[in-house]
């Protein structure tokens, strides 16, 4: 008797949430929704992880690095060879509080490509 008890309960419920939501599928929406967001959430998640380790070895060797270096990627090996730096030029606007910076800088190609 418990059980019929339960049951019918249970589908009083659910007909009391469909009325307010309106219809059985936008209560199975919004009931399924914080779950659905959860495992999207854990995927997206778990899915950076492979693509932030094969970051961390190329950003060890660009830790290396000086600032202002252009890098030339070789496609065969994957590693970074820093182009020659021919010139570079810095230029200053200063108007009160509010400073505007212009770099320019030069780089040589000296690979085959």
């Amino acid at each position: 008797m418990d059980t019929q008890y339960q049951r019918r309960r249970g589908y009083q419920c659910l007909a009391r949430d469909t009325e307010r939501f309106g219809s059985l599928p936008l209560w199975l929406a919004f009931r399924l929704l914080p779950g659905l967001l959860l495992v999207c959430l854990s995927l997206l998640l778990f899915s950076a992880v492979p693509a932030r380790a094969a970051m961390s070895s190329v950003e060890e060797s660009l830790g290396e690095l000086a600032s202002g270096q252009m890098l030339l990627r070789d496609d065969l090996s994957g590693s970074y060879i820093p182009a020659l730096m021919q010139s570079s030029k810095a230029h200053f606007d200063i108007s009160g509080l509010i400073a505007t910076v212009t770099v320019e800088q030069r780089f040589r190609n000296d690979s085959d490509r």
